[in-house]
């Protein structure tokens, strides 16, 4: 199946390592072209977003440091304009992510399908 070629810059950010390189290799795998940077630390995470925001963050939702929420309020009064995915497979997630207009959410686990709808829905509007 020939896949559209999308470009941009996705950061992947979640404590638990194996998803973060799991969600990494399924979006390399879909679209070769992308940038990829990778956080295990959402401190590290958050700080390096203070600096500077790629097109698409995936975060996960209940992270030791920094939570998911809290790096999505974090931005939205930063008015940083690169679009979110909040996965996760905690329920409440879904509740907070709702009050964050424009953020999206999906449900651990997923597929390699899932992943690359919803990520690619969101670095095509974050073109317009």
């Amino acid at each position: 199946m020939n896949k559209p070629e999308l470009k941009g810059e996705v950061w992947v950010i979640d404590d638990e390592e194996l998803l973060v390189e799991m969600t990494a290799s399924m979006l390399r795998n879909r679209w070769p072209g992308l940038k990829l940077r990778c956080f295990t630390d959402s401190r590290k995470a958050w700080a390096a977003l203070q600096r500077r925001q790629p097109d698409l963050v995936i975060t996960g939702s209940q992270m030791p440091a920094a939570s998911g929420e809290e790096i999505v309020t974090g931005l939205r009064k930063m008015e940083a304009r690169c679009e979110i995915l909040v996965v996760s497979g905690y329920a409440p997630a879904r509740v907070w992510v709702r009050r964050h207009r424009g953020v999206k959410f999906l449900a651990k686990p997923f597929t390699e399908r899932q992943l690359a709808r919803a990520a690619g829905a969101l670095l095509r509007r974050g073109r317009r």
